[in-house]
């Protein structure tokens, strides 16, 4: 509501930030082939940390709409090893049904993550408290990178 956008532009944000993922997307094809999975996820969890903290330097729409390249930018290399790493953690032959396992949860947790968004602007009427929460959830999954097992993540794709 602080810069009045309409629903397109929301639906414009979403639509430049999801293509914004395609070049990292592209980009960690290439090095999932000659560097480890660890070192992916390690580097793309370190680069998606700070994602969301554009988003306290918007003042208009326009710069929503330019912020959504490097918010998505940000996050494609961090996506791909944690998708490379759910399909080498999942059996064999039940890839396509951990895909949609995954994914399902995935979006089961971005809403609750909406709701509990909500509950924090409402409770502190600032939207920076929800880029601190988003921020502080990415630098956790780093401690939690050290819980998966070595055997899945010390080579390189296809090796």
């Amino acid at each position: 509501n602080t810069l009045h956008a309409s629903d397109a532009q929301w639906g414009q944000w979403n639509a430049i930030f999801a293509a914004s993922f395609i070049p990292a997307y592209i980009l960690y094809g290439i090095l999932c082939r000659k560097i480890p999975l660890k070192t992916l996820l390690f580097w793309g969890t370190i680069i998606a940390i700070p994602q969301m903290i554009p988003l306290l330097f918007i003042h208009s729409v326009m710069g929503a709409l330019v912020a959504a390249v490097p918010i998505g930018l940000m996050g494609g290399v961090a996506t791909g090893a944690y998708l490379d790493l759910i399909i080498r953690a999942c059996p064999r032959g039940l890839e396509g049904t951990t895909l949609m396992l995954t994914s399902s949860r995935y979006f089961l947790v971005s809403r609750f993550g909406d709701v509990l968004g909500t509950k924090l602007y409402d409770q502190f009427g600032d939207f920076d408290v929800c880029v601190i929460a988003i921020t502080v959830v990415y630098a956790l999954m780093l401690p939690v990178l050290l819980l998966v097992p070595r055997r899945l993540i010390a080579t390189a794709d296809g090796r």
